[in-house]
């Protein structure tokens, strides 16, 4: 079943099967409950193509966007695909063949999903009450986030990572100066 996006994006996305539905868990490390229950959700983007994100709005108000984000492409052929589950898989396909808008970069994509804040994404999303951002690094909550991943990259070229940003200030076009990025 295809959902149609803001009329800005020019992806749809489609809904994976009518069930069983699968879980999303955002919760604090003790007397930890599933909070939410939704599909799996996938959104292509076109090398070159219009930037397209979908929020995905759980019951409660809590939210995640999901973007292909083929960042620096300028053109090409084939496409980026996402696909988040409620049961946190989140899956990454990128079968492109793309010229980069800037060739001295060498990345070429940032395919996401965002929780909180992220600079230039003019986005805050909707948050458990457990875990708001953005925040006071001394005022957060202890997190741990659970990975387990695979990668594969039959070219030789790819990337990888989980990050956060620490910034000063909320700037929803830029960071500063001394505003930093980790990634993991």
């Amino acid at each position: 079943m295809a959902l149609p996006l803001s009329p800005a994006a020019s992806a749809s996305v489609t809904t994976l099967g009518s069930g069983p539905w699968e879980y999303v868990e955002l919760i604090p490390p003790v007397n930890a409950t599933v909070l939410e229950v939704v599909p799996c959700v996938m959104l292509s983007q076109a090398p070159g193509g219009q930037y397209s994100q979908y929020n995905l709005t759980f019951a409660s108000g809590v939210s995640v966007v999901i973007t292909p984000d083929a960042w620096n492409t300028r053109s090409g052929s084939g496409e980026v695909t996402v696909r988040a589950c409620g049961n946190g898989f989140f899956a990454s396909i990128v079968n492109y063949n793309a010229t980069a808008t800037n060739v001295y970069d060498t990345v070429m994509g940032y395919p996401e999903i965002i929780y909180g804040y992220k600079p230039w994404g003019q986005i805050i999303t909707g948050q458990s009450p457990y875990l708001q951002l953005p925040a006071k690094v001394g005022d957060l909550p202890p997190i741990v986030a659970y990975i387990n991943y695979s990668l594969g990259f039959p070219n030789g070229r790819g990337d990888f990572s989980f990050d956060m940003w620490l910034t000063r200030s909320y700037e929803p076009s830029s960071v500063g100066a001394d505003d930093l990025e980790i990634m993991v």
